[in-house]
């Protein structure tokens, strides 16, 4: 393999010395290993001349096959080094957080952190279980997850939203237990709101009503396009309440029992990039 690589080199700049000087070797040592090569061949390889060498036809068709192949060795050597040296780190997240708030501010971690890739996993399950093979989990909850380490990474407050136009009838539908009430938009179940119209003095008996979405998202979305009032979590949606497509007709936000938590195997490993990627995390709560 040396003898190819020196022969290469040779043939590349039709110099001995010059390709001694690309191999960090001498002169010698390229005339060497090429005579070793024409020696085991049974042919000469090359021309010399005074200033410089020219290919004979046998070296013209060795190189025909080791110019390609050295070129594909140095990039198969490359994408190895490259795979190494790239670190990747996944996160189990629900899509609401993720599409919502962290991968906005993601680009900032990157910039900083150019070696490092993150991979997202999305889950809409509020779980974490040996089979998810990931680093960290971002889950929303109460902060209990037998068998793991949890630590707070974002507090929750709620708050009716809906579209600007319909803010202040919506106040009052919320206030007022006898006329016919908002279209409340519900995720999963009406316990949310249930607890929201407790909190806030309003009449508890309009949860009862609506539309159940299992989407989030989707519930931000319907209530955008005037079909109802969501509960939105701040400060995830603090985007369409800046951008005014929605609007908050209830003067009082109320902090939620539960929020966004960093979740992780109590016997996870020292990875040096994780433990960035975690400290990273904290400075954004």
């Amino acid at each position: 393999m040396k003898a190819l690589h020196y022969f290469d080199a040779a043939a590349r700049h039709r110099s001995f010395k010059a390709a001694a000087t690309e191999l960090g070797v001498t002169p010698a040592a390229i005339s060497h290993q090429i005579k070793a090569l024409e020696s085991d061949l049974d042919c000469p390889l090359f021309e010399r001349g005074a200033r410089e060498v020219t290919l004979t036809e046998a070296g013209r068709r060795l190189r025909e096959a080791t110019e390609p192949s050295f070129l594909h060795l140095e990039e198969a050597i490359h994408a190895v080094r490259t795979h190494v040296a790239r670190k990747s780190i996944s996160v189990l997240l629900g899509p609401f957080i993720s599409g919502r708030w962290l991968a906005p501010r993601l680009g900032r971690f990157l910039s900083a952190n150019p070696r490092v890739d993150v991979e997202f996993r999305h889950s809409t399950t509020a779980r974490l279980s040996p089979r998810d093979d990931v680093h960290l989990a971002i889950l929303f909850g109460d902060g209990d997850w037998p068998g793991y380490a949890a630590e707070p990474l974002l507090a929750v407050e709620t708050t009716p939203v809906c579209i600007p136009a319909v803010c202040p009838e919506t106040l009052e539908m919320l206030k007022d237990a006898t006329g016919s009430g908002p279209t409340l938009i519900h995720y999963k179940d009406r316990e949310d709101w249930r607890e929201w119209l407790i909190e806030a003095g309003c009449p508890v008996h309009w949860a009862d009503r609506g539309i159940v979405l299992d989407d989030p998202n989707v519930a931000i979305d319907t209530a955008a396009a005037g079909n109802g009032v969501a509960l939105g979590a701040f400060p995830l949606i603090e985007p369409e309440i800046a951008s005014r497509r929605l609007a908050e007709p209830f003067p009082r936000r109320v902090k939620s029992r539960q929020g966004y938590y960093i979740v992780r195997h109590r016997n996870a490993g020292g990875d040096p990039n994780v433990a960035v990627f975690l400290e990273w995390l904290r400075t954004l709560r």
